[in-house]
């Protein structure tokens, strides 16, 4: 699937093993940035599916995403110091501090390497075999999934303080290979056991070095009781309940568990924002959650009921039908509008993904995700890369 995109004129810097690549779009170069129809799973939505009336979800699960630069909300961290001192580290080294905030939370959703975690090729980076096992405390004769997730953790206890998230609430660490000179390290959020939705930390590690550490919708699990007032089997009652009740032809494909899901707190809202004070966007709500299907149709509805009051606050099908992904050029050396010639600027890179753009489509498919993905529904998508 293709689309028609308006482009705006945008350079964005980013490291990438310590080099600072460019992305250039170039104003209204279709060819250059694209949708492409990188994940189908199913034909479209069937319409008029009995089920469809009772879909919704409650406004503040959905959760708006933003970026600030860290200049911009450092004055209103609690960790201030912590950035300040890593800030002063970095320029003592010559190198610049680039980061982004999520302020919803104050954690930190960019922070841009190089910072040396296993020997590589990228920039500064001297390490041995030796020195990995002197940090992680024992022989280290490889290096395999294993190591980089326990060099991965000791990298985020390093600098927890300035990341700005509880380590506690973090569940098993994935680290997979995706070159050998790639690593792509993923961290689910979890609080005692529980998952917590959508949250995770994230590591990329090129040439050795880590060059990008962050969070994705990760706000601290704070003051919430994890202990459900109503049981999985009164949850299940009254989410068959909303519909009318259950009947032969329904199919469980997920088991009634708990979950905590964020929640965006309505009295900060700006439209489909967040408006309110840094650290004050994200509330969490623990939930049991069940998915079925209603045979012969092929949705497959999602409840969620409030652990709690036993509310039913969500039923909507998790079906992805059709996802669609922006992606544009990027120039590996310069970062210049104009390009004379292949030595400036390196051999033009196409079909680069381009994580949150924004998209021109209602919300909440108004962004792409860190993939540069987004579910496309009709008409013209239209992209000023902001």
């Amino acid at each position: 699937m293709r689309a028609s995109f308006l482009v705006a004129r945008k350079v964005a810097r980013r490291l990438w093993g310590g080099v600072v690549v460019a992305v250039v779009a170039v104003v209204a170069c279709v060819g250059l940035l694209e949708t492409g129809g990188a994940v189908q799973a199913i034909e479209p939505k069937p319409v008029g599916s009995p089920l469809s009336g009772f879909e919704f979800f409650l406004p503040e699960l959905y959760i708006s995403n933003a970026n600030v630069g860290l200049e911009e909300a450092l004055a209103e961290l609690p960790n201030r110091a912590a950035w300040e001192n890593l800030q002063d580290e970095r320029r003592a080294q010559g190198v610049r501090l680039v980061a982004f905030i999520d302020p919803r939370s104050g954690a930190a959703t960019n922070l841009m390497g190089p910072f040396p975690l296993i020997p590589g090729r990228g920039v500064g980076n001297t390490l041995t075999l030796q020195d990995v096992g002197a940090r992680l405390g024992r022989e280290v004769t490889k290096i395999d999934s294993a190591t980089v997730a326990q060099a991965a953790l000791a990298f985020l206890r390093e600098h927890q303080a300035v990341l700005g998230v509880d380590l506690l609430q973090t569940d098993k660490i994935r680290a997979e290979a995706v070159s050998p000179d790639l690593w792509q390290v993923s961290i689910p959020q979890t609080l005692f056991g529980i998952p917590v939705r959508h949250g995770r930390l994230a590591l990329t590690i090129s040439h050795g070095n880590v060059v990008l550490a962050g969070t994705e919708t990760w706000g601290d699990v704070k003051d919430l009781s994890i202990e459900p007032r109503i049981s999985a089997e009164k949850a299940l009652e009254r989410g068959f309940a909303y519909i009318g009740g259950s009947i032969r032809n329904d199919r469980m494909v997920k088991p009634v568990g708990l979950e905590i899901v964020p929640v965006a707190p309505r009295e900060f809202q700006a439209g489909e924002g967040y408006g309110g004070p840094i650290g004050q966007g994200y509330r969490h709500r623990l939930v049991w959650t069940f998915a079925f299907v209603r045979t012969p149709d092929t949705e497959t509805w999602e409840v969620l009921v409030d652990a709690h009051s036993g509310e039913v606050i969500a039923f909507q099908d998790t079906n992805q039908y059709l996802s669609a992904q922006i992606t544009g050029g990027v120039y590996p050396i310069a970062n210049t509008d104009i390009c004379p010639n292949a030595d400036t600027c390196g051999q033009m890179q196409l079909g680069w993904p381009m994580p949150f753009a924004d998209t021109g489509l209602a919300a909440p498919n108004n962004f792409t995700n860190s993939a540069g993905l987004f579910e496309y529904t009709s008409g013209t998508a239209t992209t000023t890369l902001t």
